[in-house]
């Protein structure tokens, strides 16, 4: 919140009023200056008024001397017959500085002359505009054009008494410079204006500064000429620009104003300063009756004392509080000074009368959690052994922030001797247990028990394996985990679980549970206890017991907190949640559910490392696997995408054997089924190893194998435990340190010199041939049907396909076209075969005689080509 100062609020409001007055008391004065000027200007206008009206009277007596004398000079001169202008032009100097625009002459005989300049002031014919003029009198008429003019009418007569005509002179008001050049210097005015009865401007002029400057004079009247039929308005405007005497005279008034009120200022201040606020100051360190204030001030001095009565009494309730509880309460500020004791924390530490903070008399192992809450962390606490007095205190931190916004903290101490001893002698009887751990709950378990004997879809190795299962577990959640010297992954931790509880459960092959569990957090390093390995264990045992068939247990690590969920675990029995509960709040942590019905625990961990020094696997690596079922097949495809390797997957072992040329890359890892097997149930690691020539191949065996020597799982990895990211990893990483699986090297792809493919037929047949063919040393092969002679024959030459039974002309046929150069022959006749197929019928029995014949007529086929 703002602090507010009342006495520079008020005497800024103070000079701001001060000043909005002088600004005020300047602008009035001005206001009245100006006024007055205005009249004196309006006044003086007035007086010239007259002098325009005598000047424009002037103006037509030198206008009607002007026709006078044109007139006389027309009766002595006796012009000819068109040179009547030129006479009267020849007097120039006359009608230059006459009044006259310009002139018309009517003779008697009807002949009219009119001045060419009167082109210059109307369109129209001069000679009509006549008709209104009176003899030796002014005039007015006007134009259809907008012009106006003064006539004045002459009558041009001789001695002998005969008449020439008429002469008549015409004074324009629309555009007569000279006339309104006189009239504005004669009114002393920056306008004049002379309008006609309808208020229609005849002349307007005005001086430049007219325009440049609004402050005007403007006075009007009526001008009274000697012209027949005129009632004119003169209209005369004056302006006043400003002038250097004009702001000095401002700038002197705001001076003036200013040094006033600035004085009113000063002298109001230091009244109220002396009367006020001088009282107020003093306010806080009055102490007496508060008749003896002044009377605006006795309610907030009887405020104050009863205040202060108030805090008198709650600082005696507050120490009767401290000296009566059986607690040490120390109070610090934010230095660990010693701000107060109570008489237990004095008794305890009677040196305190000689230290100036907390850390000069308590050990150094308490001086971190002191630390700690000095910084604003919660909940601090820790133990103190006093041995002087053979005590030990469990000390309380509580932070605050005192009466100047600085933290501080509160030490409460509580003498916890007795509950110490007693449970030491607790653990002394049960020294397995630990008071603060979970224990059983026997409702929990007969409710459990019930269940699974109400159930008969659970064996009797069901029930033994899961009870042994749970049980373990809680033994394991009822005694106090032991300290954890050493980092691990966090996947190893669940690796190792997922094979334990596998170890138990005999009668399944996988648990069936999804594991959620990125590779990064997976590489998570940190101080793993046993709790942590039963939690894990927990939630897997809750998942593979659901019902629900989509089971999937995540791991989440975000900051220094790990959070582990199952879906559908709401739904578990009573003992799985209640395990939870008391497992989680060991650990610290809280459990929550999910209108989903997710199950979920959120605990803190000791996090040492993110990243636990892995790096990803190379690009562009081939992954096999070997005889697995659709939902192991479809986690490893899932997995092998988030590792970005290919994945090639083989139905089984003899799959292998007959697909392996048509990978075109090198295998870098081989995982093996528990049910691969080759035929005679040979093992399929001792075959690959036979077909390569090598006892290093890449392979990793997955799931209990049951056929594989303990020399082949000292040599090859087992991989137990369900699937997850982290375990195939570590496989496949396994795998890269031996070199890779090339398919086009093994043994068995080479073509040997004799050797035969035997297509159909039954097993006995089969194994008559084969016998048979060994005895003639050429190497034979047993082939099921046509349609898989493809694979087997795809990168060999010069090999012999021998069909013990009919087979589809139509697979045949396009075989021998793509494989020209092996040898096909038949012992069984059928219609439309190939060309290329040799016909050798041989009836049952296949005796030695029979098959060494056939052996021998396609060698010399051979040795022929």
């Amino acid at each position: 919140m703002v602090k507010l100062s009342l006495r520079k609020l008020f005497l800024s409001r103070l000079f701001v009023l001060c000043a909005v007055f002088a600004v005020a008391t300047t602008g009035v004065t001005y206001f009245y200056m100006q006024q007055g000027l205005k009249r004196e200007a309006h006044d003086a206008l007035h007086e010239r008024l007259e002098r325009v009206r005598q000047s424009f009277v002037s103006y037509l007596d030198r206008a009607e001397f002007e026709v006078g004398y044109l007139s006389l000079q027309m009766q002595l001169g006796n012009p000819k017959k068109g040179e009547e202008l030129d006479l009267l032009f020849a007097q120039h100097d006359i009608l230059f500085f006459g009044g006259l625009d310009f002139f018309l002459i009517q003779h008697s005989d009807g002949r009219v002359l009119a001045d060419p300049r009167a082109r210059l002031y109307t369109t129209e014919k001069i000679e009509e505009l006549i008709g209104v003029s009176r003899t030796n009198d002014w005039a007015t008429v006007k134009t259809q054009d907008g012009a106006t003019f003064f006539i004045y009418k002459k009558k041009l007569a001789r001695a002998n008494a005969n008449s020439l005509g008429y002469l008549y002179g015409f004074i324009s008001l629309n555009s007569n410079l000279t006339l309104a050049s006189e009239l504005l210097k004669t009114a002393d005015a920056d306008n004049i204006v002379i309008l006609d009865e309808k208020g229609n401007k005849l002349l307007d002029e005005s001086t430049p500064e007219f325009i440049l400057y609004p402050e005007q004079a403007v006075v009007s009247a009526d001008l009274d000429l000697p012209v027949r039929g005129t009632h004119y308005r003169v209209q005369l405007t004056n302006t006043e620009a400003p002038s250097n005497d004009l702001v000095k005279r401002i700038a002197k008034l705001f001076g003036v104003s200013f040094a006033l009120f600035l004085f009113v200022y000063m002298v109001v201040r230091a009244l109220v300063q002396r009367v006020i606020f001088d009282q107020l100051d003093r306010l806080p360190y009055y102490s007496g009756d508060a008749q003896n204030t002044f009377t605006e001030f006795q309610a907030t001095v009887s405020r104050i004392n009863v205040s202060q009565a108030e805090y008198s009494a709650l600082d005696r309730r507050f120490q009767l509080l401290l000296e009566s509880t059986h607690c040490a309460i120390i109070f610090c500020d934010e230095l660990a000074g010693i701000e107060s004791m109570n008489k237990e924390a004095k008794r305890i530490f009677p040196e305190y009368e000689n230290a100036k903070t907390i850390f000069d008399f308590t050990p150094l192992d308490c001086h971190q959690p002191i630390q700690k809450a000095l910084k604003g962390e919660l909940w601090v606490s820790f133990p103190m052994e006093i041995p002087s007095i053979d005590t030990i205190y469990e000390w309380q931190l509580i932070p605050f922030f005192n009466e100047s916004s600085y933290r501080g903290i509160v030490m409460i101490g509580k003498n916890v001797t007795h509950e110490r001893r007693l449970s030491w002698q607790l653990e002394q009887l049960q020294p397995a247990l630990a008071i603060n751990r979970p224990q059983l709950d026997i409702n929990i378990l007969l409710e459990e028990l019930m269940h699974l004997a109400s159930h008969h879809e659970y064996s009797e190795y069901d029930i033994r394996f899961w009870l042994t299962a749970l049980l373990g577990t809680f033994k394991e959640i009822r005694e106090e985990p032991e300290e954890v010297m050493e980092t691990r992954p966090f996947g190893e931790l669940v690796e190792q679980e997922c094979t334990y509880i596998e170890s138990l459960l005999v009668g399944l092959e996988t648990l069936g549970v999804e594991i959620d569990c990125p590779l990064a957090h997976a590489h998570i390093q940190g101080y793993w206890n046993r709790d942590m390995c039963n939690l894990i264990r927990l939630f897997l045992l809750m998942a593979a017991d659901s019902k629900k068939d989509a089971k999937k247990v995540s791991f989440r690590f975000s900051s220094d907190r790990l959070q582990v969920s199952l879906n559908d675990g709401a739904n578990a029995r009573a003992l799985y949640p209640w395990m939870t509960q008391k497992l989680a709040e060991a650990m610290r942590g809280e459990v929550k559910t999910s209108r989903h019905k997710t199950l979920s625990v959120n605990i803190p961990v000791n996090i040492q490392s993110r990243s636990g020094g892995h790096k990803p696997l190379p690009a562009d690596l081939t992954l096999a696997i070997v005889d697995f079922d659709a939902d192991t097949e479809r986690v490893i495809r899932n997995i092998s995408t988030k590792l970005n390797v290919k994945l090639i997957d083989f139905e089984s072992a003899e799959s292998f054997f007959k697909l392996q040329r048509r990978v075109d890359s090198n295998i870098d890892a081989l995982l093996i089924g528990h049910h691969a097997v080759v035929e005679n149930d040979k093992n399929f690691v001792e075959v690959l190893q036979t077909q390569y020539n090598r006892t290093d191949l890449p392979i990793v065996n997955i799931g209990k194998q049951v056929y594989l020597s303990n020399s082949m799982l000292e040599r090859y990895p087992n991989l137990t435990g369900t699937l997850f990211d982290y375990n195939v990893f570590k496989a496949v990483e396994r795998c890269l340190l031996r070199p890779p699986i090339n398919p086009l090297q093994s043994e068995f792809m080479q073509t040997h010199e004799d050797e035969c493919y035997l297509v159909g037929g039954s097993r006995v047949t089969q194994a008559v041939w084969q016998t048979e063919l060994e005895k003639l040393k050429v190497a034979s092969h047993w082939v099921a049907s046509i349609e898989d002679v493809e694979a087997l024959v795809m990168y060999r030459d010069k090999v012999r396909i021998i069909l013990l039974e009919p087979v589809e002309v139509d697979t045949l046929k396009t075989l021998c076209k793509n494989y020209p150069n092996n040898k096909w022959v038949t012992i069984t006749p059928q219609p439309h075969l190939p060309k290329p197929v040799i016909l050798s019928e041989m009836q049952v029995p296949y005796t030695d005689i029979k098959i060494g014949r056939l052996i021998t007529r396609l060698k010399k086929l051979k040795n022929r080509r």
